[in-house]
């Protein structure tokens, strides 16, 4: 069988993804994480997101209830096509069903801007876990993963591509072990990529390697994101390259240093590049996967933010001042992206 992935339209030949972004969220609910505004001038936080109040909410995204609701279609729809005009090829949806996937709505987006769609299956961070989580149900946790793998998401007949996005905390709870072992099994029984979300701390991504290793999953099959607020320094990154994951810096846009990740301070596209471009350089290109991670309102165009056209229109024309060539870009846009979706196989067929 030749190199397929799976997209909410059906199977398609992995060469005709073009550019990808593998970890973008189309519709998404993070309505659990609302905190009451505190402060003069943070308004009611009930308001919708607009042009008057989008500035304050950059300075405190959780404390407006809209903003962290992805839920339109025609925004959705407006922003694919600003991707596409600029040659935007696939999105990788890695909302959770406990965050508001809905496959029915990305069908509809797909179809009406023609990029293709590949939704995720598994568990987000532990405030989300609904399900019960322990350790005599992971082979029953893994078999549902498997299932909208091969089978397909509930009715719908729409394959996930893909494990994620797997949330995990720092330190990591033990539902969160849980679903790392059993995001495990499901990707032994199906070879699919689990993409990892990591806790906001340096020794977090090293963690999460070791315990899914454990339970048996293939490193070469895994995806770390998120590197850009979990490490400062390429030593860190190359140390982790050096378990064969796939390295994902996915926050390109988000550049406010009044957002706080830990211990690490949000780094300028710029500084990204200039990481991405010596992890190149030491032999790791075939490994780096870039995204924007965009998960709110005020991150879409259509509300005065970057949007999933951003990595096209302002940061890839800047590549080459960092040094990177034209065949190490399109290997990070398009080759790389294609080999973590890519199923060459599947149960059953």
């Amino acid at each position: 069988m030749s190199a397929v992935v799976e997209t909410v339209l059906g199977a398609v030949e992995s060469s005709s993804l073009g550019v990808v972004l593998p970890h973008e969220h189309v519709f998404f609910d993070l309505r659990a994480r609302f905190c009451a505004p505190t402060g003069f001038g943070c308004g009611t936080g009930l308001e919708p997101v607009s042009l008057a109040n989008i500035g304050r909410i950059r300075y405190a995204q959780r404390m407006n209830l809209d903003n962290l609701h992805l839920n339109d279609v025609a925004d959705a729809i407006a922003e694919f096509e600003s991707f596409k005009a600029l040659g935007g090829g696939a999105i990788v949806d890695l909302s959770p069903a406990s965050n508001g996937r809905s496959i029915e709505k990305l069908r509809k987006v797909s179809e009406a801007t023609g990029v293709g769609v590949i939704v995720g299956t598994g568990y987000y961070v532990d405030q989300f876990l609904t399900e019960e989580m322990d350790a005599s149900r992971i082979d029953a946790l893994a078999g549902r993963m498997v299932g909208e793998l091969t089978d397909g998401v509930d009715d719908t007949g729409v394959r996930a591509g893909i494990i994620g996005e797997v949330g995990c905390s720092w330190p990591l709870t033990e539902r969160e072990r849980v679903s790392l072992a059993a995001s495990a099994i499901a990707q032994q029984q199906t070879g699919a990529a689990i993409s990892i979300h990591p806790g906001r701390a340096a020794a977090a991504p090293a963690e999460i390697v070791s315990v899914l290793v454990a339970a048996g999953a293939d490193p070469g099959r895994v995806v770390i994101g998120h590197l850009d607020r979990t490490f400062d320094s390429v030593d860190q990154v190359l140390a982790l390259a050096d378990c064969g994951v796939y390295l994902e810096f996915d926050l390109f846009g988000q550049e406010s240093s009044h957002i706080t990740y830990g211990d690490i301070e949000l780094p300028s596209d710029m500084r990204r590049l200039r990481m991405i471009s010596e992890v190149v350089r030491r032999g790791f290109g075939d490994k780096v996967l870039l995204s924007h991670d965009i998960a709110l309102k005020h991150h879409l165009e259509t509300y005065g933010g970057h949007g999933y056209a951003h990595l096209l229109r302002r940061v890839v024309p800047r590549m080459p001042e960092v040094g990177l060539a034209e065949d190490q870009i399109d290997r990070m846009l398009r080759g790389n992206p294609a080999q973590v979706l890519t199923r060459t196989g599947r149960r059953g067929q």
